[in-house]
């Protein structure tokens, strides 16, 4: 749309910003599959980037991505980490120069289930697996090295 002096609106501009944007993502996405990156890898980092541009973060401009990762306090330090790792491929692609961020994954403990919760799923199993199962509780077996013995 233009006005009278023959610009184009502010909502041309955006629309046009947009198009562009995605244009560079369909184009980061290609170039990510020749790299050999997986599959999964590559729709990840798509999708991550397709979210930033969603909330309206322009990907060509650094401090704007970096000031929208830092501005969602419901990530976990670990989930802004694969943030910045997708715009930093999508940056070193496209020659945009910037400082990303440091986030550190916290690890947690995992989840070790009480004996009496072990003894329960033991219970409710069938018997060829009830077996299974309890002898990977007696011996610490991997379940690997258990279904070899059979």
């Amino acid at each position: 749309m233009e006005n009278a002096a023959g610009s184009k609106s502010v909502a041309g501009e955006s629309l046009e910003k947009a198009n562009n944007a995605n244009g560079k993502i369909v184009e980061y996405l290609w170039n990510q599959k020749k790299e050999g990156y997986r599959e999964a890898t590559v729709k990840t980092r798509v999708k991550l980037l397709k979210q930033l541009m969603k909330e309206g973060t322009d990907l060509l401009e650094a401090e704007d991505v970096k000031k929208t990762i830092a501005s969602h306090d419901s990530w976990c330090d670990g989930h802004k980490r694969v943030v910045v790792d997708a715009y930093n491929c999508f940056a070193e692609m496209f020659g945009i120069e910037w400082n990303p961020p440091h986030y550190q994954h916290a690890k947690s403990l995992p989840f070790i289930p009480l004996e009496t919760e072990i003894d329960a799923l033991i219970s409710g199993s069938s018997k060829k697996l009830a077996a299974c199962l309890q002898l990977l509780k007696e011996t610490g077996m991997r379940v690997g090295e258990a279904w070899k013995l059979a």
